[in-house]
């Protein structure tokens, strides 16, 4: 074998070495998971999906039922405050490239993707109390309690905005300029325009809200200072979004950090559900965004 070729041997080896430690922990992560979890689902299964938390100290594991109840809620009503704004702000951004408020618009929401979000959920707390106290000052009450449902959809919005945003805009930024030449050849004004583009860049769509879900489920500081958490059912009435409601990275905090040992095991159960969601949600996104539509 000659020097060439033995480098590059070397060398494919070293990539191939490289990878798997890179992956490793991945799948580490992914088997502790799945190892703990499973067999406390298997304990106390279909139960442990819509039981309540048990007693701490006890043999019981209960169940996590709330708590998935209360991530559907949050993530469902963050999906729905958030989208149409990353959307919207994404067709201004790229229909006003020579615009300062394009460009700043553009610029500060990437931005976003780096701030801490335990500052995004003290700050919508911080927010609900100024108007708590400034309504107060005219005798009305505050619309929004500081620990809801509501709030905490809010902060998880906040914190999905920027992961949507920047895929659509850079999807738009990513359409052909004979396309864009062809729209506006027609006569087409900057709203059919964009219609148009978006439905060219439905792939991106997709998996820019796949993005901002998946970022969305992971959250637990953001809830601390908003959705505050709780163990039971909310009531189903009309003020569910306006009291507190727990979720599934807050049961997992709770019961990791309690001591009781049948919590820890639950928050193990808890912590397999969430990631099955993670990965499932991962898996469908792909499957849509390669789709012929």
């Amino acid at each position: 074998m000659d020097t060439r070729r033995l480098r590059s041997s070397l060398g494919m080896l070293v990539f191939a070495l490289l990878f798997v430690i890179s992956i490793f922990p991945v799948f580490h992560l992914i088997a502790v998971v799945f190892i703990n979890g499973s067999s406390v689902i298997a304990s106390n299964f279909p139960g442990f999906f819509y039981e309540e938390r048990p007693l701490p100290g006890t043999e019981e594991v209960g169940g996590v039922g709330p708590y998935i109840l209360g991530t559907l809620i949050l993530v469902s009503l963050a999906t729905v405050i958030a989208t149409p704004i990353a959307i919207f702000a994404a067709i201004y951004a790229t229909q006003s490239l020579r615009s300062r408020l394009g460009f700043a618009t553009s610029t500060l929401t990437r931005a976003m993707i780096e701030f801490p979000t335990i500052i995004v959920g003290l700050s919508v707390y911080g927010f609900l109390r100024i108007l708590d106290e400034v309504l107060g000052m005219i005798g009305l009450q505050n619309p929004i309690p500081r620990f809801s449902a509501l709030s905490g959809a809010i902060a998880l919005a906040i914190v999905m905005i920027p992961f949507i945003y920047t895929q659509i805009e850079d999807g738009l930024r990513s359409v052909p300029n004979d396309l864009r030449e062809a729209i506006y050849s027609l006569g087409s004004s900057r709203i059919k325009a964009s219609i148009i583009m978006m439905r060219y860049i439905k792939a991106t769509v997709i998996t820019a809200l796949a993005i901002g879900i998946g970022k969305a489920l992971g959250e637990t500081a953001p809830l601390f200072f908003t959705a505050f958490g709780s163990d039971l059912y909310p009531p189903i009435d009309a003020g569910m979004l306006f009291r507190p409601i727990g979720s599934l990275t807050l049961g997992i905090y709770n019961m990791a950090l309690s001591g009781y040992d049948n919590w820890i095991r639950a928050s193990w159960g808890a912590a397999l559900i969430l990631l099955s969601i993670s990965i499932t949600l991962f898996i469908v996104s792909r499957i849509l965004s390669h789709r012929r539509w």
